[in-house]
Protein backbone atom coordinates (compact mmCIF):
# COMPACT_ATOMS: atom_id res chain seq x y z
CA UNK A 1 0.00 0.00 0.00
CA UNK A 2 2.95 2.30 0.40
CA UNK A 3 3.23 4.74 3.28
CA UNK A 4 0.07 5.32 5.30
CA UNK A 5 0.01 8.99 6.16
CA UNK A 6 -3.75 9.51 6.44
CA UNK A 7 -5.15 9.65 9.96
CA UNK A 8 -8.18 7.37 9.65
CA UNK A 9 -11.08 7.37 12.09
CA UNK A 10 -14.59 6.03 11.92
CA UNK A 11 -17.75 4.91 13.62
CA UNK A 12 -20.40 2.24 13.30
CA UNK A 13 -23.71 3.34 11.76
CA UNK A 14 -27.01 1.60 11.15
CA UNK A 15 -26.21 -1.41 8.97
CA UNK A 16 -22.65 -0.35 8.19
CA UNK A 17 -19.56 1.73 8.91
CA UNK A 18 -18.39 5.29 8.36
CA UNK A 19 -14.67 5.92 7.74
CA UNK A 20 -13.15 9.38 7.70
CA UNK A 21 -9.99 10.98 6.45
CA UNK A 22 -8.79 14.58 6.66
CA UNK A 23 -11.35 16.13 4.30
CA UNK A 24 -13.86 13.42 3.46
CA UNK A 25 -15.73 10.45 4.81
CA UNK A 26 -17.34 7.39 3.26
CA UNK A 27 -20.36 5.53 4.58
CA UNK A 28 -20.78 1.91 3.53
CA UNK A 29 -23.96 -0.03 4.32
CA UNK A 30 -25.22 -3.48 3.43
CA UNK A 31 -28.51 -3.15 1.57
CA UNK A 32 -31.47 -5.50 2.09
CA UNK A 33 -30.60 -7.03 -1.29
CA UNK A 34 -27.17 -7.99 0.02
CA UNK A 35 -24.88 -5.65 -1.92
CA UNK A 36 -22.67 -2.93 -0.41
CA UNK A 37 -23.65 0.69 -1.03
CA UNK A 38 -20.94 3.33 -0.47
CA UNK A 39 -21.70 7.04 -0.20
CA UNK A 40 -19.05 9.78 -0.26
CA UNK A 41 -19.68 12.71 2.09
CA UNK A 42 -17.55 15.79 2.82
CA UNK A 43 -15.94 16.01 6.25
CA UNK A 44 -16.95 19.50 7.36
CA UNK A 45 -14.15 20.92 9.49
CA UNK A 46 -13.53 24.21 11.26
CA UNK A 47 -9.81 23.49 11.55
CA UNK A 48 -8.14 24.67 8.35
CA UNK A 49 -4.44 24.70 7.57
CA UNK A 50 -4.13 28.48 7.94
CA UNK A 51 -6.53 28.96 10.82
CA UNK A 52 -4.01 28.69 13.65
CA UNK A 53 -6.59 30.06 16.11
CA UNK A 54 -8.48 26.75 15.95
CA UNK A 55 -5.31 24.79 16.74
CA UNK A 56 -4.73 26.31 20.18
CA UNK A 57 -4.42 23.51 22.76
CA UNK A 58 -7.65 22.88 24.73
CA UNK A 59 -9.63 25.05 22.29
CA UNK A 60 -8.94 22.60 19.45
CA UNK A 61 -10.43 19.77 21.50
CA UNK A 62 -13.74 21.62 21.75
CA UNK A 63 -13.75 22.27 17.98
CA UNK A 64 -12.87 18.64 17.20
CA UNK A 65 -15.60 17.45 19.55
CA UNK A 66 -18.25 19.64 17.88
CA UNK A 67 -17.26 18.75 14.32
CA UNK A 68 -16.98 15.03 15.16
CA UNK A 69 -20.49 15.00 16.59
CA UNK A 70 -21.84 16.97 13.63
CA UNK A 71 -20.19 14.83 10.95
CA UNK A 72 -21.02 11.65 12.83
CA UNK A 73 -24.67 12.66 12.81
CA UNK A 74 -24.48 13.29 9.06
CA UNK A 75 -23.15 9.75 8.55
CA UNK A 76 -25.73 8.30 10.90
CA UNK A 77 -28.50 10.22 9.15
CA UNK A 78 -27.45 8.76 5.80
CA UNK A 79 -27.48 5.20 7.16
CA UNK A 80 -30.86 5.69 8.88
CA UNK A 81 -32.56 7.32 5.89
CA UNK A 82 -31.07 4.70 3.56
CA UNK A 83 -32.56 2.00 5.78
CA UNK A 84 -35.91 3.77 5.89
CA UNK A 85 -35.87 4.18 2.12
CA UNK A 86 -35.38 0.45 1.57
CA UNK A 87 -37.48 -0.94 4.42
CA UNK A 88 -40.30 1.57 4.94
CA UNK A 89 -42.19 2.30 1.70
CA UNK A 90 -44.57 4.70 3.48
CA UNK A 91 -41.71 7.15 4.11
CA UNK A 92 -40.97 8.09 0.51
CA UNK A 93 -40.21 11.79 0.81
CA UNK A 94 -36.78 13.08 1.79
CA UNK A 95 -38.46 15.62 4.06
CA UNK A 96 -40.28 12.86 5.98
CA UNK A 97 -37.04 10.95 6.51
CA UNK A 98 -35.28 14.11 7.71
CA UNK A 99 -38.07 14.85 10.18
CA UNK A 100 -37.93 11.26 11.46
CA UNK A 101 -34.18 11.49 12.08
CA UNK A 102 -34.36 14.98 13.63
CA UNK A 103 -37.16 13.91 15.95
CA UNK A 104 -35.23 10.83 17.06
CA UNK A 105 -32.12 12.93 17.75
CA UNK A 106 -34.05 15.47 19.85
CA UNK A 107 -35.70 12.74 21.91
CA UNK A 108 -32.35 10.96 22.40
CA UNK A 109 -30.64 14.20 23.49
CA UNK A 110 -33.41 14.85 26.03
CA UNK A 111 -33.07 11.39 27.58
CA UNK A 112 -29.26 11.55 27.64
CA UNK A 113 -29.42 14.89 29.49
CA UNK A 114 -32.07 13.54 31.85
CA UNK A 115 -30.38 10.20 32.50
CA UNK A 116 -26.70 11.15 32.69
CA UNK A 117 -26.80 14.69 34.12
CA UNK A 118 -30.08 15.38 35.92
CA UNK A 119 -30.72 11.98 37.56
CA UNK A 120 -27.18 11.63 39.03
CA UNK A 121 -27.46 15.18 40.39
CA UNK A 122 -30.82 14.46 42.06
CA UNK A 123 -29.60 11.18 43.54
CA UNK A 124 -26.43 12.84 44.84
CA UNK A 125 -28.39 15.65 46.47
CA UNK A 126 -30.65 13.09 48.15
CA UNK A 127 -27.61 11.36 49.69
CA UNK A 128 -25.40 14.43 50.27
CA UNK A 129 -27.50 17.65 50.56
CA UNK A 130 -24.46 19.96 50.36
CA UNK A 131 -24.19 20.69 46.62
CA UNK A 132 -21.05 22.79 47.13
CA UNK A 133 -19.04 20.02 48.77
CA UNK A 134 -16.38 18.06 46.90
CA UNK A 135 -17.89 14.77 48.12
CA UNK A 136 -21.22 15.66 46.49
CA UNK A 137 -19.63 16.04 43.04
CA UNK A 138 -17.45 12.94 43.47
CA UNK A 139 -20.60 10.94 44.26
CA UNK A 140 -22.36 12.58 41.29
CA UNK A 141 -19.52 11.46 39.00
CA UNK A 142 -19.46 7.91 40.39
CA UNK A 143 -23.24 7.57 39.89
CA UNK A 144 -22.94 8.98 36.37
CA UNK A 145 -20.20 6.52 35.38
CA UNK A 146 -22.12 3.63 36.98
CA UNK A 147 -25.28 4.51 35.07
CA UNK A 148 -23.32 4.76 31.83
CA UNK A 149 -21.73 1.33 32.28
CA UNK A 150 -25.10 -0.18 33.25
CA UNK A 151 -26.73 1.44 30.20
CA UNK A 152 -24.10 0.00 27.85
CA UNK A 153 -24.45 -3.43 29.45
CA UNK A 154 -28.24 -3.42 29.04
CA UNK A 155 -28.35 -2.23 25.42
CA UNK A 156 -25.59 -4.69 24.47
CA UNK A 157 -28.21 -7.43 24.99
CA UNK A 158 -30.47 -6.05 22.21
CA UNK A 159 -30.08 -7.79 18.86
CA UNK A 160 -30.01 -4.58 16.78
CA UNK A 161 -27.39 -3.06 19.08
CA UNK A 162 -25.33 -6.25 18.92
CA UNK A 163 -25.23 -5.84 15.14
CA UNK A 164 -24.18 -2.19 15.56
CA UNK A 165 -21.42 -3.24 17.97
CA UNK A 166 -20.26 -5.90 15.48
CA UNK A 167 -19.84 -3.17 12.88
CA UNK A 168 -17.94 -1.20 15.53
CA UNK A 169 -15.57 -4.15 15.89
CA UNK A 170 -15.25 -4.38 12.10
CA UNK A 171 -14.29 -0.71 11.97
CA UNK A 172 -11.46 -1.23 14.49
CA UNK A 173 -10.12 -4.38 12.82
CA UNK A 174 -10.04 -2.65 9.43
CA UNK A 175 -8.19 0.37 10.80
CA UNK A 176 -5.65 -1.92 12.49
CA UNK A 177 -4.97 -3.60 9.14
CA UNK A 178 -4.52 -0.20 7.50
CA UNK A 179 -2.17 1.03 10.24
CA UNK A 180 -0.11 -2.15 9.85
CA UNK A 181 0.19 -1.33 6.11
CA UNK A 182 -1.29 -4.67 5.12
CA UNK A 183 -3.44 -5.35 2.11
CA UNK A 184 -7.00 -4.48 3.02
CA UNK A 185 -8.58 -7.91 2.88
CA UNK A 186 -11.02 -9.68 5.19
CA UNK A 187 -8.37 -12.30 6.05
CA UNK A 188 -5.87 -9.64 7.13
CA UNK A 189 -8.39 -7.60 9.12
CA UNK A 190 -9.99 -10.60 10.83
CA UNK A 191 -6.93 -11.38 13.01
CA UNK A 192 -6.86 -8.01 14.79
CA UNK A 193 -8.48 -7.00 18.06
CA UNK A 194 -11.86 -5.27 18.26
CA UNK A 195 -10.39 -2.92 20.90
CA UNK A 196 -8.65 0.26 19.71
CA UNK A 197 -7.08 2.99 21.91
CA UNK A 198 -8.36 5.82 19.68
CA UNK A 199 -11.99 4.67 19.95
CA UNK A 200 -14.74 7.17 20.76
CA UNK A 201 -15.71 4.98 23.71
CA UNK A 202 -12.33 5.76 25.28
CA UNK A 203 -12.90 9.46 24.62
CA UNK A 204 -16.27 9.29 26.41
CA UNK A 205 -14.61 7.59 29.39
CA UNK A 206 -11.95 10.35 29.46
CA UNK A 207 -14.77 12.91 29.49
CA UNK A 208 -16.57 11.15 32.36
CA UNK A 209 -13.40 10.94 34.48
CA UNK A 210 -12.33 14.52 33.72
CA UNK A 211 -15.87 15.81 34.40
CA UNK A 212 -15.78 14.13 37.82
CA UNK A 213 -12.53 15.96 38.67
CA UNK A 214 -13.61 19.33 37.18
CA UNK A 215 -17.06 19.29 38.79
CA UNK A 216 -15.55 18.37 42.18
CA UNK A 217 -12.86 21.09 42.09
CA UNK A 218 -14.35 23.88 39.95
CA UNK A 219 -18.12 23.75 40.35
CA UNK A 220 -18.38 24.48 44.14
CA UNK A 221 -16.41 27.78 44.03
CA UNK A 222 -18.03 28.71 40.69
CA UNK A 223 -21.52 28.28 42.15
CA UNK A 224 -20.63 30.49 45.12
CA UNK A 225 -18.99 33.08 42.86
CA UNK A 226 -22.05 33.27 40.58
CA UNK A 227 -24.43 33.31 43.59
CA UNK A 228 -26.46 30.43 42.17
CA UNK A 229 -29.15 29.18 44.59
CA UNK A 230 -27.91 25.88 46.03
CA UNK A 231 -31.20 24.09 45.35
CA UNK A 232 -31.72 25.43 41.84
CA UNK A 233 -31.50 22.13 39.96
CA UNK A 234 -32.00 23.69 36.52
CA UNK A 235 -29.17 26.18 37.08
CA UNK A 236 -26.80 23.40 38.14
CA UNK A 237 -27.67 21.28 35.09
CA UNK A 238 -27.18 24.23 32.70
CA UNK A 239 -23.82 25.04 34.32
CA UNK A 240 -22.72 21.41 33.98
CA UNK A 241 -23.74 21.39 30.32
CA UNK A 242 -21.69 24.54 29.67
CA UNK A 243 -18.68 23.07 31.46
CA UNK A 244 -18.79 20.04 29.15
CA UNK A 245 -17.09 22.12 26.43
CA UNK A 246 -13.87 22.87 28.37
CA UNK A 247 -14.03 19.29 29.74
CA UNK A 248 -14.06 18.00 26.15
CA UNK A 249 -11.03 20.21 25.40
CA UNK A 250 -9.09 18.85 28.38
CA UNK A 251 -10.08 15.25 27.54
CA UNK A 252 -8.91 15.67 23.95
CA UNK A 253 -5.46 16.86 25.06
CA UNK A 254 -5.16 13.98 27.51
CA UNK A 255 -6.10 11.33 24.96
CA UNK A 256 -3.64 12.85 22.44
CA UNK A 257 -0.95 12.79 25.11
CA UNK A 258 -1.72 9.15 25.91
CA UNK A 259 -1.13 8.02 22.31
CA UNK A 260 2.31 6.48 21.95
CA UNK A 261 3.38 7.33 25.51
CA UNK A 262 4.79 4.72 27.87
CA UNK A 263 3.67 6.60 30.99
CA UNK A 264 2.12 4.29 33.59
CA UNK A 265 -0.32 7.06 34.60
CA UNK A 266 -1.67 7.53 31.07
CA UNK A 267 -1.74 3.77 30.59
CA UNK A 268 -3.97 3.42 33.65
CA UNK A 269 -6.12 6.31 32.40
CA UNK A 270 -6.72 4.41 29.14
CA UNK A 271 -7.63 1.09 30.77
CA UNK A 272 -11.29 1.95 31.57
CA UNK A 273 -11.93 2.95 27.93
CA UNK A 274 -10.48 -0.30 26.61
CA UNK A 275 -12.50 -2.22 29.20
CA UNK A 276 -15.75 -0.57 28.11
CA UNK A 277 -14.99 -1.40 24.49
CA UNK A 278 -15.59 -5.01 25.47
CA UNK A 279 -19.22 -3.91 25.74
CA UNK A 280 -19.37 -1.57 22.73
CA UNK A 281 -17.56 -3.85 20.26
CA UNK A 282 -18.26 -7.44 19.26
CA UNK A 283 -16.59 -9.88 16.91
CA UNK A 284 -17.83 -9.10 13.37
CA UNK A 285 -18.73 -11.48 10.59
CA UNK A 286 -16.73 -11.57 7.36
CA UNK A 287 -19.64 -9.83 5.60
CA UNK A 288 -19.47 -6.97 8.11
CA UNK A 289 -15.70 -6.72 7.64
CA UNK A 290 -16.31 -6.40 3.90
CA UNK A 291 -18.54 -3.38 4.57
CA UNK A 292 -15.97 -1.70 6.84
CA UNK A 293 -13.18 -2.33 4.33
CA UNK A 294 -15.31 -0.92 1.49
CA UNK A 295 -15.73 2.36 3.44
CA UNK A 296 -12.02 2.42 4.31
CA UNK A 297 -10.88 1.83 0.73
CA UNK A 298 -13.19 4.56 -0.56
CA UNK A 299 -12.04 7.18 1.94
CA UNK A 300 -8.37 6.36 1.19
Amino acid sequence: MGENNINIGGQAVIGGVMMRGATSMAVAVRSVKGHIVVQDLPWKSFIKAKASFFKIPFLRGIIVFIETVFNGLCALRYSVTHDLKENTPLLQSEKSRNYTFAGSFIVATFFVTLGFIYVPHILSEFLIPSTTSVSFHVLDGVIKISLFVFYLFMISKLSDIQTLFQYHGAEHKSIYAYEAQEELTVANARKYSTLHPRCGTSFVVFILIVSLIVFALVLPPLVLFLHIPLHSQVSFVILKLLLMFPIAGISYELIKKSQGTKSVLFSLFCKPGLFLQKLTTQEPTDEQLEVALAALKRVI
